[in-house]
C-alpha cells in the first residue's frame, strides 16, 4: 500500500470516527428521500464549462425532487472553482440552479465540499444565502449510523495536501478545455442520455 493510500485511509477513518467535528447528520428512515450528486462543476457557462450542457436536465431533476419531498445532497465539487471566479459562476447560475436550490423547503439542500469547491472564504453560500458561511460545508455525511458520504479526496496528496497547485495548473490551462473538445474531450453527459425521448 502507497503513503498516499494510507494518507487517504487514516483521513477517512478519522472523519468516520467523528475525529473532525466537520461531519453533518441526518436521519435515515423509511420516510426519508436523497436524492445525491455530485461533480456538476459549475462554471461560468463559456466554453470552459462543461456543466453548461447538463443545465437543463438539471433543472428538470431538481424539480422533480423537490415537487416530489426529496431531500437533495451534493457530494461536492458543486462549483468548479479550480478554473473559474466565484462571482463569475454565481452570475451565470444565480437565477437558474441556484435560485430553483433556494426554493427548496428548509433542510431539504445539502452539501460537503469536495476538492473543487472546498474554499469558502468568499461571499455567503449562493445556495443557503447565509453569510454565516464563512469558510467550507462540512466534509462528510452520516446518514443514519452506517451511511457515509464524503467526496472522495480527503488525505489525496494532489487532490488535498497540495490542491494549489492542482488549481493553479486547472486554471493556467483552462484554455485548453475548448481545444480538448475538438477531440472528442467533453463531459455531456445531459447530451448522452440513454432514455428515450417521448
Amino acid at each position: 500500500m502507497s503513503k498516499n493510500d494510507i494518507a487517504i485511509i487514516k483521513r477517512l477513518n478519522e472523519l468516520y470516527k467523528g475525529v473532525d467535528q466537520n461531519i453533518k447528520k441526518l436521519l435515515l428512515n423509511s420516510n426519508t428521500k436523497y436524492a445525491l450528486f455530485s461533480d456538476l462543476h459549475l462554471g461560468d457557462g463559456k466554453k470552459a464549462d462543461n456543466f453548461v450542457h447538463n443545465e437543463e436536465t438539471m433543472i428538470f431533476a431538481l424539480n422533480f425532487y423537490k415537487n416530489n419531498g426529496y431531500s437533495v445532497i451534493f457530494l461536492g465539487d458543486l462549483e468548479e472553482l479550480w478554473q473559474f471566479d466565484f462571482n463569475r459562476i454565481k452570475d451565470r447560475y444565480d437565477e437558474s440552479i441556484y435560485r430553483l436550490l433556494r426554493s427548496f423547503p428548509e433542510n431539504k439542500v445539502h452539501r460537503i465540499f469536495g476538492n473543487h469547491d472546498k474554499e469558502w472564504k468568499r461571499p455567503s453560500d449562493p445556495i443557503f444565502n447565509d453569510g454565516n458561511i464563512q469558510y467550507r460545508t462540512p466534509e462528510a455525511i452520516k446518514l443514519g449510523n452506517y451511511v457515509f458520504l464524503v467526496h472522495g479526496h480527503q488525505g489525496d496528496y494532489f487532490c488535498d495536501k497540495v490542491a494549489w497547485f492542482s488549481k493553479f495548473w486547472a486554471r493556467g490551462a483552462k484554455f485548453l478545455v475548448p481545444v480538448g473538445k475538438i477531440f472528442g474531450y467533453e463531459n455531456r453527459s445531459a447530451t448522452r442520455a440513454l432514455e428515450k425521448k417521448n
